[in-house]
């Protein structure tokens, strides 16, 4: 669910780590159904497995002090996060960042489809590689997503984030 990176030279002390939990959301119905979701705001609801999962987590992290909060800003993830937030009972606010980089990989024309057509769609691609029609790859989206992490998130400077976003 974590980790933690340093951020100063090793032996430097706890203050040069920054702790940065990560999160995926919680069940959506198509993560039942085993269809594909991508980054289609149809798609993604979460169901009441998903929502009560958010709930434990936030009350397991009701406690753990964090700096600022990046999350993708799909509904799935939004609302996971906003679960999560809920038992830290107004204690303070956080600054709450929806960057487009956080966001699920674009699937295109295979958005909706189940996880077996998406498989048939690469056969003998290279599974990273594939990018289906109007979509991105799992390169592409691994490129995003780390560009952002070191370019904002860790430049920033907070030392204890919480990141909500996708498998």
């Amino acid at each position: 669910m974590n980790d933690t990176f340093p951020s100063a030279p090793q032996g430097a002390g706890a203050e040069g780590l920054r702790r940065i939990t990560l999160v995926r959301h919680g069940e959506t119905y198509q993560n039942r159904e085993h269809i594909v979701q991508g980054a289609h705001p149809g798609y993604g609801r979460l169901t009441p497995e998903g929502i009560r999962q958010a709930r434990r987590l936030g009350e397991a992290l009701a406690e753990r002090p964090f700096d600022a909060v990046y999350c993708s800003p799909l509904e799935r993830a939004v609302l996971t996060m906003s679960l999560l937030l809920l038992p830290r009972r107004g204690d303070r606010t956080l600054p709450l960042v929806f960057p487009e980089a956080l966001r699920e990989i674009g699937l295109g024309v295979l958005s909706g489809h189940s996880h077996a057509e998406w498989k048939a769609a690469m056969a003998g691609e290279d599974p990273m590689g594939y990018r289906p029609p109007q979509g991105e790859s799992w390169y592409e989206v691994q490129a995003r997503v780390t560009r952002y992490f070191r370019e904002v998130i860790l430049a920033d400077g907070r030392r204890r984030i919480l990141i909500v976003a996708h498998g």
